[in-house]
């Protein structure tokens, strides 16, 4: 599953259905990451949770007592991507089962001394080269466009960062790029995966 990065009270839950006859002991959770197990906590058959005091679980993690098989993060970090699991332990018997969790992070623009760039003037002939960084997870495409004169968008003229567009003509001068805010998306399942930044030309 995935989880925004910032995002609360983010519930990871295991659904089972146990045998008759079963009978549960408990219920422990895990983190396992780089191949490293830990215990994260218990919840017993008389609904008793208890998280373990260590890697701060305490402060990132949560059992619920109101729901079954259910891990609570408190808060995401790109410290809680990880593999988790659920082991029920009955008599003679055990389940386990993992979640993996992949933790996004919006796109934002990275400010650097040379990017955004800044509107540019550039002579006949001259090249010129543009930058638009910025950083998230999934990592953003960069999608340049021509910005028509009614103020939609035209063609798609380069795909990539920087841009260090060619054969400039007398017309052309004067180019300066805009971002508007709601250009700014990012590659979540169904969402198409591009940063716009547009060229005026």
């Amino acid at each position: 599953m995935s989880a925004v990065k910032g995002s609360t009270q983010v519930a990871l839950r295991w659904n089972y259905t146990l045998s008759t006859g079963s009978n549960l002991l408990l219920t422990t959770f895990y983190i396992i990451d780089d191949g490293n197990s830990d215990a994260i906590g218990a919840l017993s058959p008389n609904n008793i949770a208890a998280v373990n005091d260590m890697n701060d679980y305490r402060t990132r993690f949560d059992i619920s007592t109101s729901e079954v098989a259910t891990l609570i993060i408190k808060k995401v970090t790109e410290r809680e991507e990880a593999v988790y699991q659920c082991k029920l332990t009955m008599v003679g018997n055990t389940w386990t089962y993992e979640i993996r969790v992949i933790v996004l992070v919006e796109t934002s623009f990275t400010s650097s001394p040379s990017s955004p760039s800044d509107d540019q003037t550039v002579n006949e002939g001259s090249n010129l080269t543009l930058f638009c960084d910025a950083t998230g997870k999934p990592a953003p495409n960069v999608t340049w466009t021509r910005v028509l004169k009614n103020g939609t968008d035209g063609d798609v003229v380069f795909l990539g960062n920087p841009w260090e567009p060619l054969g400039y003509r007398k017309h052309q001068q004067n180019c300066y790029w805009n971002i508007p805010l709601y250009s700014l998306q990012w590659n979540w399942k169904s969402r198409e995966p591009f940063t716009l930044c547009q060229c005026y030309l």
